[in-house]
């Protein structure tokens, strides 16, 4: 898939159709987003600082306008997206989509 692009919007992320659309928490404890591939499932990523013990967080650049996040990202429900948030632009990895365990029995 095509890179797409990652769009600001400050408030009321819930509301919005368009694929990476993110709003970064008010807190700086994460990222909303409206997921990349364009299925419209809402996600919310935890930034290490703010992260509980045994839960998936994320390191965050600090930039709330070309936001770069690490690790990738990789949903594990619905579209089973897997990419990155780099400089603002959501990327996909060659298996997004993908389910993992039909992936692992296939090869």
């Amino acid at each position: 898939m095509e890179p797409v692009r990652a769009t600001h919007v400050p408030q009321q992320i819930g509301e919005s159709n368009i694929p990476g659309a993110y709003s970064i928490e008010s807190e700086n404890k994460g990222l909303f987003y409206i997921c990349p591939c364009g299925c419209g499932d809402l996600g919310f990523l935890t930034f290490c600082h703010a992260a509980e013990a045994n839960r998936p967080s994320w390191e965050f650049d600090g930039n709330r306008e070309a936001p770069t996040l690490a690790p990738s990202i990789r949903r594990l429900i619905g579209c089973k997206f897997h990419g990155h948030l780099r400089a603002g632009v959501w990327t996909f990895e060659g298996d997004s989509g993908v389910d993992r365990e039909v992936s692992a029995n296939n090869t």
